[in-house]
């Protein structure tokens, strides 16, 4: 029986197990955003109205459609102002270059599963347009244009003729940035029977720039935020039109409330932000003075002692303890963060422990050149041996993956699936590592104590500095207050650097005992040895059990797989047959790439079990000018839209 091949072969699941680990815990990400918006509505005699809307998108991650949808009603009081609803037509869809096809009714239903580029197709429900095209970009920018036509924009109000419009509505999935719009009268009137208004954010400006054009943009439009623009014009400037029932009178009388509203709004949000910026102050100062309490009880408790020195060679030949690969690793970095060494660690350490043991599938499994072995870890029966607290929740987690024999691909299919389970798992690992640690002396309780309260006024600070980084966009007007100049230059610097010095003392706050230190040296010395293999060649490893240590901590130890597997090992009959009974036998070989790659697969099984609870997907008169105003809702179209 070949020893070394057995070695070798083991050593690689390792390999890869460590390899694949290093991306385990990076977030999967997919967001886009709308950088740009530039919509035109050039107006006709007979109330129509002919619109482009121009969108840049920039993706970040693959996208095969978005859709946007546009109301057929006004919002509240339509009833009282028009008797129709918005009539939509001729609709296309553009990028710079080209047109998509329209889809045909019969098309319609398997377009959205297959997503065919370069089509789109619009489906009319009973209160909305409902618009859906589809490309394909992984990660990039593209520009959309739609365009359609309002066959009966203009409304006939008694005396006047009136648009109102949302030019976004309130239903986007995500914020507009440089929003832009022009309204293109069709014909020159005179300009001071001209009137325009905007409604929606504060920082919205509406202008009339001529007699027959009306401009209005936004720099930044938030998600579920309507921006709408209402205008008025001689009634004589068009011959058909939606019948209205309001006077230009009751039009102004509502808009001056829209105004008088916003103002009072404003005045209440600045009175509120001045009374914020006034405790922000108060609050930084009760911070500091927390902090340097804090930070004298971390200087008096949460320093590391000396690392005492283990013998002359400062090496160990063999592991110090039996303790659980996690507690060491944070007994080495004297903190509680582990990494998937630990994880990888403790699975090996239940197949030294005969918890578990490695087997392989008799054949491939695949298609042609893809073809590979299954692997498995197959649970046995140890009455004999109780698994510490870390163990156990190992194995909880991998009976939640299945019972009795686990392959890797169901591993892999448990991750992906079961997203917050697996974080909550690592962040329960973690806690199970430092609770074990403390109450075996390793740890000290009191400065684990205080690393709590370290988190809390982290967290408090944090929560001070957005309260008041937020208070210019409660009142943009407070920004030119000198006072809050001061207070911002005074009080933000200071709050950053309590809030970094606090996020160490919470990171490091962790303190090992004298008892701890001795064992971290130890662990130190031990992992020295590891890293200096040539000491051993003239004492080959003569026990699997010495053997298997040397395999379970040298991994969370981070010793390379190549020092691991030049180890020399001289093993009896006996230890042999133990070596191929739970390690995986004859069935692997070293020098078989197809182990080392499957065996990656389960590493990234695990890797992912950590990042995919945060993965997101995606895809939800004339030369006058003035603001936008709040209030309003009652233009037409508007709606929301998305990708994915």
């Amino acid at each position: 029986m070949n020893i070394r091949r057995i070695l070798l072969s083991t050593l690689a699941i390792v390999s890869f197990l460590y390899i694949g680990t290093k991306d385990l815990w990076a977030a999967n990400s997919k967001s886009f955003k709308i950088t740009s918006a530039n919509i035109e509505a050039i107006l006709d005699i007979d109330g129509s109205m002919e619109v482009r809307e121009s969108r840049q998108y920039s993706f970040n991650g693959s996208y095969t459609f978005a859709y946007q949808y546009i109301n057929k009603r006004g919002g509240k009081g339509i009833e009282n102002r028009r008797s129709e609803d918005y009539e939509l037509d001729n609709f296309s869809l553009c990028e710079a270059t080209t047109c998509y096809r329209g889809l045909q009714q019969e098309e319609i239903r398997a377009a959205d599963d297959n997503r065919p580029e370069g089509t789109f197709y619009v489906i009319e429900e009973a209160d909305r347009y409902y618009v859906k095209w589809f490309y394909r970009s992984n990660s990039g920018v593209k520009n959309f244009e739609l365009r359609y036509r309002v066959a009966n924009a203009i409304t006939q109000q008694k005396d006047t003729a009136e648009l109102y419009w949302k030019l976004i509505g309130d239903g986007w999935e995500v914020a507009t940035s440089n929003m832009n719009a022009k309204i293109k009268l069709p014909l020159a009137v005179d300009g001071n029977k001209i009137k325009a208004w905007a409604h929606g954010p504060i920082g919205g400006v509406v202008s009339i720039p001529t007699n027959s054009l009306v401009t209005a943009a936004v720099n930044r439009l938030p998600t579920k935020t309507f921006f709408e623009i209402r205008v008025l014009m001689p009634k004589e400037t068009f011959y058909k039109g939606v019948k209205g029932t309001i006077t230009t009178g009751e039009i102004e009388a509502q808009e001056k409330k829209y105004i008088e509203d916003t103002i009072a709004d404003q005045k209440r949000k600045e009175m509120g932000a001045q009374a914020a910026v006034a405790g922000v102050v108060l609050l930084t100062l009760w911070a500091v003075v927390r902090f340097v309490r804090r930070l004298g009880q971390f200087l008096k408790n949460g320093l590391e002692l000396k690392m005492p020195r283990v013998n002359l060679a400062d090496r160990i030949w063999e592991p110090p303890s039996n303790i659980d690969p996690a507690q060491v690793e944070q007994l080495l970095k004297a903190e509680k963060t582990l990494t998937p060494k630990s994880f990888t660690a403790t699975i090996l350490s239940l197949v030294q422990h005969r918890v578990y043991r490695l087997t392989r599938s008799d054949q491939k499994i695949g298609f042609l050149i893809f073809k590979k072995y299954e692997y498995y870890l197959e649970k046995q029966v140890n009455e004999k041996y109780v698994p510490s607290g870390i163990e156990q929740k190992t194995i909880e987690y991998l009976d939640k993956v299945g019972t009795g024999k686990i392959g890797l691909s169901d591993v892999v299919k448990y991750a992906r699936t079961r997203r917050t389970t697996s974080y909550n798992f690592f962040k329960s690992f973690e806690k199970t590592a430092l609770r074990e640690n403390l109450e075996e002396g390793y740890f000290d309780k009191k400065a684990h104590f205080l690393v709590n309260n370290y988190g809390g006024e982290v967290g408090n600070g944090l929560t001070l500095f957005l309260v008041f980084m937020a208070i210019p966009f409660t009142s943009p007007l407070l920004t030119n207050s000198p006072w809050f100049l001061i207070a911002e230059i005074a009080c933000v610097p200071i709050m950053v650097v309590i809030m970094a010095i606090r996020g160490y003392m919470k990171k490091y706050g962790e303190k090992r005992t004298e008892k701890g230190s001795e064992e971290a040296a130890k662990w130190m010395a031990f992992e020295k040895h590891m890293s200096d293999y040539r000491q051993t060649q003239k004492y080959p490893i003569d026990s699997i059990v010495l053997w298997e240590k040397y395999l379970v901590y040298g991994t969370v130890l981070g010793v390379s797989m190549k020092t691991l597997s030049q180890l020399p090992v001289k093993f009896s009959a006996e230890d042999a047959i133990l070596g191929t009974t739970y390690w995986g036998g004859g069935h692997f070989s070293g020098t078989d790439g197809v182990f080392g790659g499957d065996f990656g697969s389960f590493s990234q099984a695990m890797n992912s079990i950590a990042s995919t609870a945060s993965a997101s997907y995606g895809a939800s008169g004339t030369g006058s000018s003035g603001g936008a105003s709040g209030g309003g809702g009652g233009g037409g179209g508007g709606g929301g839209g998305g990708a994915g």
